[in-house]
């Protein structure tokens, strides 16, 4: 897994934890408001529904203002087109041969994580670095 999709998903996790932290907050102003439903003794059942409720839709309303800011991970593509020159002497006849490949790679921000060759061509041998 690329650097970058860990580290979006990584903000994905912690939008949702950051949001529903604020469970405790509504589960504890519940229980000043109306203390004879949500309490630690007999409303308990109740306080810990609504804590429940409330990290659900707040972590999802951070999940979602998330998604506005970053909806993909950053991926950065490359595009890169190498050529090999051949001369070849076949039956006496030189015949002088360039053949070119265009490749897209995905990478990340020091080294290169997928290449995709167009399937149509193929590569050349001397792509090596």
């Amino acid at each position: 897994m690329s650097p970058q999709i860990k580290d979006w998903l990584y903000g994905l996790g912690a939008a949702f934890i950051g949001g529903g932290a604020a469970a405790f907050a509504g589960g504890s102003a519940a229980a000043i408001i109306a203390p004879e439903t949500f309490n630690m003794k007999d409303g308990m059942g109740h306080t810990m529904q609504l804590t429940g409720a409330i990290f659900v839709l707040a972590g999802l309303t951070h999940v979602f203002a998330y998604l506005q800011r970053r909806p993909l991970p950053d991926l950065h593509f490359i595009d890169t087109q190498t050529e090999k020159h051949e001369v070849l002497k076949v039956d006496g006849k030189v015949i002088d041969k360039t053949t070119s490949v265009q490749s897209t790679s995905v990478v990340s921000d020091t080294a290169p994580v997928a290449a995709k060759e167009p399937s149509d061509q193929k590569p050349a041998d001397d792509t090596k670095p």
